[in-house]
C-alpha cells in the first residue's frame, strides 16, 4: 500500500541567526494499539515535536531531567494555542472538542545553533474510521527571501483511521525524522534524503505540500530557489543562490 505522511522540513543557507522564533517540526501519530476494539474505538498518540530559537524560548538541563515547567511562549506563535481540527472536522472521530494543546516540553537545546527542541505527546480516543486534518498554523518563521516576508505557514498531519483491507487492522502513520535547518555551500547543487520510516513497512511517498491547509503562504515552489525538486523517494535537491538566504521547504 502506498500511504503519504505530513511533516515540515527546513532548509536555511546559512549559519547566522536573524528573524524569529520558529524553525520547523513534525506531528506524528500512531495507534496505541492498531486492533480494532469493541465498541468501535481507537486510543491515538499525537507527538508535537517543534524547534524554535533557544535566544527567545529558553530550555535547561534542569527542565530537561525535570520535564517541567513546559516552554515559555508567552508573546510567541502558540502561546495557549490548541492543534486544531482544518478539513474533514465532520468526521473527526470525537477530535473536535478534544483538541490537544501545542505547548510541549523541552527535550534538547543547543546554545551554540541558537535552537530548543520541544516535546509532547497526548492519547486521544477516537472513532475507528475516522479522517481529517490537524494543523498548527500561525506566523514566526524566519524571514523567507523568496516569499518576502515573516511568512504565515501552516504544519499538518492527516489523520486516517480506516482498517486496512489486507489486514484489518488500523494503519500506523510513516514519520519522518529530520526537522532541523542544514546549511548547504552556496551555488552548489545538494542532494538530501529525507529519512523516513514505516511501522507497517509500506512504501512512502513523498510531495511538496500545496495549498492553505499544508503551508499557508510558504508553499512551493515560491517559497524556494528555481530547479528545487522534491522526488518522489523522498530527494530533495536545492542549490542555495545566495550566502545567507534561507528557505522553507514544505512536503508532505
Amino acid at each position: 500500500m502506498v500511504h503519504f505522511y505530513h511533516f515540515w522540513f527546513i532548509a536555511t543557507f546559512a549559519i547566522s541567526i536573524q528573524a524569529n522564533h520558529f524553525r520547523g517540526g513534525t506531528i506524528t501519530w500512531k495507534p496505541i494499539n492498531n486492533n480494532v476494539s469493541a465498541n468501535g474505538t481507537v486510543s491515538v498518540m499525537i507527538t508535537q515535536t517543534y524547534i524554535r530559537n533557544w535566544s527567545l524560548i529558553n530550555c535547561t538541563d534542569a527542565m530537561i531531567a525535570a520535564q517541567s515547567p513546559p516552554i515559555d511562549l508567552t508573546g510567541k506563535s502558540g502561546a495557549g494555542a490548541l492543534l486544531m481540527c482544518y478539513d474533514n472536522c465532520s468526521t473527526s472521530g470525537g477530535y473536535v472538542g478534544h483538541e490537544v494543546p501545542i505547548t510541549g516540553y523541552c527535550t534538547d537545546f543547543s546554545i551554540v545553533l541558537d535552537e530548543t527542541v520541544s516535546q509532547r505527546s497526548d492519547v486521544v480516543d477516537l472513532t475507528v474510521g475516522a479522517r481529517f486534518l490537524v494543523a498548527f498554523a500561525a506566523t514566526g518563521n524566519r524571514q523567507l527571501l523568496a516569499v518576502g516576508s515573516y511568512t504565515g505557514w501552516s504544519l499538518s498531519s492527516l489523520i486516517d483511521l480506516s482498517i486496512r483491507p489486507d489486514n484489518g487492522l488500523i494503519n500506523t502513520t510513516p514519520v519522518a525524522t529530520c526537522i532541523s535547518y542544514i546549511s548547504v555551500p552556496v551555488n552548489v547543487q545538494q542532494t538530501i534524503q529525507i529519512p523516513v520510516l514505516d511501522a507497517d513497512n509500506d512504501v512512502v511517498r513523498c510531495r511538496f505540500a500545496i495549498g492553505t491547509s499544508e503551508c499557508a503562504n510558504a508553499c512551493p515552489p515560491t517559497s524556494l530557489p528555481t530547479g528545487t525538486t522534491l522526488s518522489s523517494s523522498c530527494m530533495l535537491t536545492i542549490t542555495g543562490p545566495t550566502a545567507g538566504n534561507y528557505y522553507l521547504v514544505a512536503a508532505q
